[in-house]
């Protein structure tokens, strides 16, 4: 159930660059100082005026980061956690490594988020009814909890990825992903260490 959950999970991942034939076009014309010079782009020679909140492409992530990916990886997250569940796990370290996958998406998610919009609210569990008083946290606090995901993901992922199952997340993935996270949060040394694992790790 937990592996059938993953794979939803890893699916809206891949979804990110398919959203609505491929809106992920947006990250690719341009940043605020330079865009390209295509006519039929021409929308986005202005981010002031284009990449507003109510745009259909910024939407589309807004709600693939917190309708999918946060919902799914939390979900995993919780009931792997439940007490009343540890039983069916017969070696923790499935049970961790099944957290530490989800654990580096949610991380993934948060960053993303924080890249795109700075302090945004952070969603670590799931819901059991309507919330309307969510806060924005600030951009370092987003950071600091894609950083804490991440280390608990380089820890508890594989270093290989296991027999038949090609595709799934490894421990370099999470020491990538945590190099990026402490250079956001000027923690250089750490991230020269992450960046060297991966390098070092085959």
């Amino acid at each position: 159930g937990f592996n059938n959950y993953l794979n939803g999970l890893y699916i809206s991942a891949r979804d990110e660059l398919s959203l609505s034939d491929n809106q992920y076009v947006i990250f690719n014309q341009g940043v605020d100082i330079a865009s390209t010079g295509e006519k039929k782009n021409i929308n986005f020679r202005n981010y002031e005026t284009y990449a507003t909140p109510t745009r259909n492409h910024l939407v589309k992530y807004w709600d693939w980061a917190y309708l999918q990916m946060l919902h799914r990886a939390n979900t995993i997250i919780v009931y792997a956690n439940k007490p009343e569940l540890q039983s069916i796990w017969p070696v923790e370290a499935n049970r961790n490594r099944i957290i530490a996958e989800a654990r580096f998406f949610r991380a993934y998610t948060h960053n993303f988020l924080a890249n795109m919009w700075g302090g945004v609210p952070i969603i670590d569990t799931i819901f059991t009814g309507p919330k309307t008083d969510f806060v924005r946290s600030t951009r370092e606090e987003v950071y600091e909890s894609a950083k804490a995901d991440l280390e608990y993901a380089s820890q508890w992922l594989p270093a290989t990825v296991p027999a038949n199952q090609e595709g799934r997340l490894v421990k370099a993935a999470a020491d990538h992903l945590l190099s990026e996270v402490y250079i956001s949060l000027g923690e250089y040394d750490k991230a020269v260490e992450a960046a060297t694992r991966v390098i070092g790790s085959g």
